[in-house]
């Protein structure tokens, strides 16, 4: 088998960086324990390799299997809901993810668990 190109080896690191980037600003800003869950109000269209489709990003939790990402897909007319791990991004994908971040186009909301726990506390 023939090694990696220079190019090749390259895109490696730099995914390889995006992806601790992106799991860096998602732990800072909801932690990992599933309480905190970031959305996005506008489009975050994201390309993932796997099906060659642009999807747009609608939320961000984390627990302890690490972090979700929740998209959705546009296709012919009709829509479906799928989830995604950061390894599955592409690089073009972990940027778009990542500018959002920092542009902050989004906002941290209560996870629907913490919501059900806290309802759960209040009717006791």
């Amino acid at each position: 088998m023939k090694s990696p190109s220079k190019l090749e080896a390259s895109y490696g690191k730099l995914l390889k960086e995006y992806q601790s980037t992106l799991q860096h600003i998602v732990e800072s800003l909801i932690g990992a324990d599933g309480k905190k869950i970031l959305r996005f109000p506008s489009s975050v269209y994201v390309h993932f390799i796997n099906d060659n489709l642009f999807t747009d990003l609608r939320q961000i939790s984390s627990n302890s299997d690490g972090i979700k990402l929740q998209y959705e897909i546009y296709s012919d007319g009709a829509v479906y809901d799928e989830d995604a791990t950061i390894s599955e991004l592409d690089l073009a994908g972990l940027f778009e993810v990542v500018l959002a971040l920092r542009e902050e186009n989004y906002r941290v909301d209560p996870s629907f668990e913490s919501q059900v726990v806290a309802a759960e506390v209040s009717v006791n």
